[in-house]
């Protein structure tokens, strides 16, 4: 198992939520809401876990604030290395419901710290999904470059750099939900 002295848990949760209307992080899938149960999930892998936050939020304990000028999820992995770039990051979107322990040990068991990140293939199994990644420090210089050069996308990052890229057990645990649609037929679903 990895040492968790040297891995930092990332929920990234800087969305407006433009698409669902209120903010995803409270939703409550797991009898609270679901940022809790993010922060829950990952103090099993990590000492330290951290929530991303839009630059629309002020500071606070435990937040990372997105540092830089545009909305994506790469604006805060990028401001969490800017945070503590001596540590690797474990990073899951909130907006995921079916994330499990068993993904994440998945993930971590397989991990190659040298690359600079190990994460699955989307659901689809044609791309990287790096709305559950572990971001090794290694990436942290080549995505300040990404980023200088007016890159934004996490998946592209992903997809242009040298990453360890895994099958997950369980593809249901990828799903995002972005929509009170997908939120509703969710709920039917699993409730």
């Amino acid at each position: 198992m990895n040492d968790l002295r040297h891995i930092n848990g990332l929920i990234l949760a800087g969305g407006h939520s433009r698409r669902m209307g209120f903010d995803k992080s409270g939703i409550h899938y797991h009898g609270h809401a679901q940022v809790a149960h993010l922060q829950a999930m990952l103090r099993n892998f990590s000492d330290q876990v951290y929530v991303s936050v839009g630059r629309h939020t002020g500071p606070d304990q435990g937040l990372i604030v997105d540092h830089y000028p545009f909305e994506t999820p790469l604006n805060g992995i990028a401001s969490a290395f800017l945070h503590d770039s001596s540590k690797a990051w474990m990073a899951v979107a909130v907006d995921m419901p079916l994330m499990s322990e068993q993904a994440i040990s998945y993930l971590l068991q397989h991990r190659d710290n040298k690359k600079l990140a190990t994460c699955f293939f989307d659901s689809e199994g044609r791309h990287p999904d790096p709305m559950c990644a572990l971001w090794e420090t290694g990436a942290h210089a080549p995505m300040l470059a990404y980023i200088e050069k007016g890159g934004m996308s996490p998946r592209e990052f992903l997809m242009n750099h040298d990453v360890h890229l895994l099958h997950t057990p369980d593809p249901a645990v990828l799903t995002n939900i972005n929509t009170p649609a997908e939120l509703e037929q969710y709920r039917k679903r699993y409730s």
